[in-house]
């Protein structure tokens, strides 16, 4: 079994790719502000999806993401999770590691020394004002022979206090004053905007560790519905047998508005889905479609369309890849019907 993951490349434009063995690839599309995350087996004519997620640019450092999808994957496909989890472990150390030689990139010179020296963030109230304080090593990083800064074992630890205007702020003057008055046989400093934005970025991920992750009941909500759909629906392309079944959807190539394959999935559908996952009422319709919107699991809100009856129903276009469909998983007719759904203007 290949325990090793082979970073492909931007194999398509804009879809990076890892061979991460037993003929599976992890893909990771960058979209609306988040990644599409998706497990495929195969390629080309013979290409099956496995798994296909939304999920915020950072999910690499999330364990409890890793877990989650290793345990789906087992469960739906048969794979070992152990497998699984272990691979997308290694493909994260790879977006780590790209991750700080972005960041070296930016913060150079004296900002990755800064960098390395820091041990934690905080704020604290004094009288009627907050303050953040960075606390530093009193060590400074030296280069070692590969040209690399590492902090020398031992020292004590200094602080730097920043008011809210200068932590907010786009001006690493205050850092550079600061600095040099905690470290005066530094002699000199130098920190570019996009340096200092890093570093505050890091010093704001650091106050926030050890919080609950910033998951709302809501979306946790979205994403149970959205796994417990992925299980019950069956694609059709015909717009009568998509109606005839409350899990039926219809697969639709290619849609003109979202220039994307969509897959309208009946209201009905959807709110079985929120009954089997939560004790919500259909009040909550309303709430739960906004947050499968800014989730991206859905291209538009609710529509009320004619799906080859006389009777329109209320369907949600949802992202063909969310639900782990594509072409091959439609079922077909004896006759292919490719009008898809009709609009009704």
């Amino acid at each position: 079994m290949n325990d090793e993951v082979e970073f492909l490349g931007e194999v398509d434009s804009g879809v990076y790719h890892w061979d991460i063995g037993q003929d599976v690839h992890f893909t990771l599309e960058p979209k609306n502000g988040k990644v599409v995350l998706s497990l495929v087996k195969g390629v080309g004519d013979t290409e099956d999806l496995l798994m296909s997620k939304v999920k915020p640019t950072d999910w690499h450092k999330n364990e409890n993401l890793i877990g989650k999808i290793g345990n789906q994957v087992s469960e739906m496909h048969g794979y070992g999770s152990t497998w699984v989890k272990k691979q997308l472990r290694l493909v994260k150390n790879d977006l780590l590691m790209a991750d700080q030689h972005e960041k070296e990139q930016i913060l150079k010179g004296d900002g990755i020394i800064i960098q390395k020296q820091t041990l934690g963030a905080e704020f604290r109230i004094k009288g009627d004002e907050t303050v953040f304080t960075v606390e530093l090593s009193s060590q400074i990083p030296e280069k070692n022979e590969n040209g690399e800064y590492v902090l020398p074992d031992g020292g004590g630890v200094k602080e730097i206090e920043f008011t809210v205007d200068q932590w907010n702020g786009d001006n690493p003057g205050p850092l550079e004053s600061k600095y040099l008055a905690k470290y005066p046989k530094k002699g000199s400093v130098t920190i570019t905007e996009d340096a200092w934005g890093e570093l505050i970025d890091e010093w704001n991920e650091i106050l926030e560790e050890g919080h609950v992750e910033s998951v709302t009941v809501d979306e946790m909500i979205a994403e149970d519905v959205v796994d417990r759909l992925v299980e019950v629906v069956e694609p059709y392309v015909d717009r009568k047998k998509a109606a005839n079944e409350v899990n039926n959807v219809l697969y639709e190539y290619e849609n003109e508005k979202y220039e994307q394959d969509i897959v309208w999935v009946q209201s009905k559908a959807v709110q079985n889905a929120l009954k089997d996952v939560s004790d919500k009422s259909e009040s909550y319709m309303s709430s739960l479609s906004m947050n499968l919107r800014e989730m991206g699991a859905t291209v538009d809100s609710v529509q009320q369309k004619s799906m080859g009856g006389s009777r329109g129903k209320r369907v949600y276009p949802f992202d063909a890849t969310i639900l782990n469909l594509n072409r091959l998983d439609v079922i077909q007719d004896d006759e292919d019907n490719e009008d898809g759904v009709r609009v009704d203007e």
